[in-house]
């Protein structure tokens, strides 16, 4: 027979690692979102000092 502890410590660590599968996927997914962000941010930079050599010239 198994002793009863070992039954009330099941689910707790059940929840335990779903949980913390859930707080790798919530930090992966502001990662990405804050990768996305850092990428827009760098082609916004990007075409501005391009528009910038494009338009020194002319005037």
């Amino acid at each position: 027979m198994d002793p009863p502890f070992r039954k009330k410590s099941n689910p707790l660590m059940m929840l335990m690692s779903n949980w913390g599968t859930k707080a790798t996927f919530c930090f992966r997914g502001l990662g990405v979102i804050a990768l996305a962000q850092l990428v827009s941010q760098t082609r916004r930079i990007v075409s501005i000092f391009a528009l910038s050599i494009l338009v020194l010239p002319v005037l």
